[in-house]
């Protein structure tokens, strides 16, 4: 019974490991081509920017990354920080 068990158990363990390394896959390929396409990532309607200029400092600093989403203008307040792509 014992070494059943130890076999059932070591197959849910491949089975789970199998199916993590195919989703980090799409994952994955899902972020290059984003990138390729738009220049960002966006993943469940937040979109991630790494910030490069000195523009939001000192709330936000150089080279860190952040979480934006789409909203109403009409949400938007005084004191929010906001972001924007540029179309050229």
């Amino acid at each position: 019974m014992k070494k059943l068990s130890k076999i059932t158990i070591g197959k849910v363990i491949s089975i789970t490991a199998t199916i993590l390394l195919i989703l980090s896959t799409v994952l994955c390929f899902t972020v290059i081509k984003q990138i390729n396409e738009k220049g960002y990532v966006s993943l469940g309607g937040n979109s991630f920017f790494k910030v490069v200029t000195g523009s939001m400092s000192p709330e936000i600093e150089v080279g860190e990354l952040i979480r934006t989403r789409k909203v109403s203008i009409d949400k938007i307040e005084i004191g929010d920080i906001v972001s924007f792509i540029s179309v050229s």
